[in-house]
């Protein structure tokens, strides 16, 4: 009882003065039609920011649980598409989950060096491992490298250290896929031999042999070729489907017979 009438000497002026501001306004609105119109304005106005600011940040949240839920469906269907294709290539029951796809959003790259980097919102929690493949919804990103609990960063295949194992479609040829600088959509396809019967606008994409990529990733399509004066084989340029500028939703391609694949052949080279 003291401290409230403590508080009242104290601050009793100051909230005598409130009281009375908030019976005159009171009346001064009551009783002026004018000022009455515009406080009823202004107080519409102001419901009607935090009504429209509220609705936003909802529908903020509904499109990200929307896109999250796109994103995952998008995986489950690439995951059919390419466990399909093995299927029709091996008659066996054991391939039908030889792959897992996993989607990931990029949260930083990098595009003006010779050695490009992209950093993946998914780390070992989500199951992602170092040397799974990167894939958009167009063609090739690339390969992850590094990997933390929370996070991993991907080989961009705009990184002159990078080799795609690819092969033209339709054709029985394959090499491997490089890029060399410079221009962020164009490729060099090496290792096709100039007998090879090739014509501007075949289709590029992953041979399959590798344990990163299945067979069948769509990459790009050859745009000019020639073939070296003395040489064996053909000098291809590839204009890729994916735009890694413009590159912000990804999947992750988990080949889950890996593991073995890759202890078998550490065994062949010692």
């Amino acid at each position: 009882m003291f401290r409230f009438f403590k508080f009242f000497q104290n601050f009793g002026a100051t909230i005598l003065f409130i009281f009375l501001e908030c019976i005159a306004i009171f009346l001064i609105i009551r009783f002026n039609k004018g000022q009455s119109e515009i406080f009823l304005h202004s107080s519409n106005e102001i419901v009607s920011d935090l009504v429209r600011q509220q609705s936003k940040i909802k529908q903020s949240l509904d499109l990200k649980e929307q896109n999250d839920d796109l994103l995952l469906q998008n995986a489950q269907l690439i995951e059919e598409l390419v466990n399909e294709k093995i299927k029709t290539t091996r008659d066996s029951s054991d391939v039908e989950k030889k792959y897992e796809v996993l989607p990931a959003t990029i949260i930083n790259s990098t595009i003006h060096t010779l050695n490009n980097y992209i950093t993946l919102d998914k780390g070992v929690k989500d199951g992602l491992k170092k040397s799974m493949g990167v894939i958009g919804d167009k063609g090739i990103v690339g390969v992850i490298n590094q990997v933390s609990n929370k996070y991993s960063t991907v080989i961009s295949l705009l990184n002159i250290n990078l080799r795609i194992a690819a092969s033209i479609k339709t054709k029985e040829h394959s090499g491997y896929l490089t890029w060399s600088g410079g221009d962020y959509l164009h490729y060099k396809l090496n290792g096709i031999p100039k007998y090879a019967n090739i014509v501007i606008g075949d289709e590029v994409i992953t041979s399959g042999y590798s344990s990163i990529f299945p067979k069948g990733i769509k990459i790009g399509r050859i745009e000019t070729y020639e073939v070296i004066r003395g040489g064996a084989f053909y000098d291809i340029t590839v204009r890729s489907y994916q735009d890694l500028t413009q590159t912000s939703l990804v999947y992750v391609v988990k080949n889950n017979d890996f593991e073995e694949i890759n202890e078998l052949e550490n065994l062949n080279e010692n």
